[in-house]
């Protein structure tokens, strides 16, 4: 459970409760460059290898009865032949690495309680200040 104290607690010792978590809640991570090795787009049906330290981190809240959602522009697209084949590839490789299919959408929502992402930066809640990572 280690992971899990990681994910849970960040810079700030802002721990999210998981307990207090509703069920309309979720955690969202990021697909590629994230939770898949990302080395520059190669075509819908291309995920990349897992990331173990990060699968870790999804098995374990998944393991608390957390709900996880990969937030990832791969559905973002117009055509939804398109959208739908990208939801299957993601449903079909976290059903392979995770051991059970995740949904995947391209929309935040008031659910959403955390996300990890490589991308985002942080920001202190109502300060426009930067969360700098010095490790």
């Amino acid at each position: 459970m280690k992971m899990l104290r990681r994910a849970l607690e960040d810079e700030n010792d802002n721990v999210l409760n998981v307990e207090d978590m509703s069920e309309e809640e979720w955690v969202a991570f990021d697909l590629d460059g994230t939770a898949a090795v990302y080395n520059g787009w190669n075509g819908i049906e291309h995920i990349g290898e897992p990331i173990a330290r990060t699968i870790a981190m999804i098995k374990a809240f998944l393991g608390k009865g957390v709900k996880v959602k990969f937030l990832t522009a791969r559905v973002a697209c117009a055509d939804p032949t398109e959208r739908r084949l990208a939801r299957k590839y993601i449903a079909d490789w976290s059903l392979e690495h995770i051991g059970t299919a995740l949904e995947a959408t391209c929309i935040k929502d008031r659910f959403m309680v955390r996300q990890y992402d490589d991308r985002a930066r942080q920001v202190v809640e109502n300060t426009g200040e930067l969360v700098l990572n010095n490790r």
